[in-house]
């Protein structure tokens, strides 16, 4: 969380225990604030977040892309939890 500025907001979608005991923490012993939630993955949803994201509104953070022929190392980067950002694989 020290990437965030002071005041900051910070949102983990679908979290282990340990990211949800430490946005608790985090929320209450500082002045940023941390929250988590859980994906759902009905249309709607979805529609909203496209939307959200097509209006700027909502910004995704990418922390690495791999080739397809990679798809297993960026697996293994996900599993590690030592990303700051969505791991993306790339058809190309």
């Amino acid at each position: 969380m020290s990437l965030l500025k002071p005041g900051g907001r910070y949102l983990c979608g679908n979290p282990t225990v340990a990211k949800m005991l430490r946005s608790v923490s985090i929320s209450t012993f500082t002045d940023k604030r941390a929250q988590f939630a859980f994906a759902g993955e009905t249309t709607e949803e979805l529609d909203t977040l496209r939307d959200m994201i097509e209006a700027g509104t909502l910004r995704a953070v990418v922390d690495e892309v791999f080739p397809l022929e990679q798809a297993a190392e960026g697996h293994r980067r996900v599993e590690s939890e030592e990303r700051r950002g969505m791991v993306v694989r790339s058809l190309a």
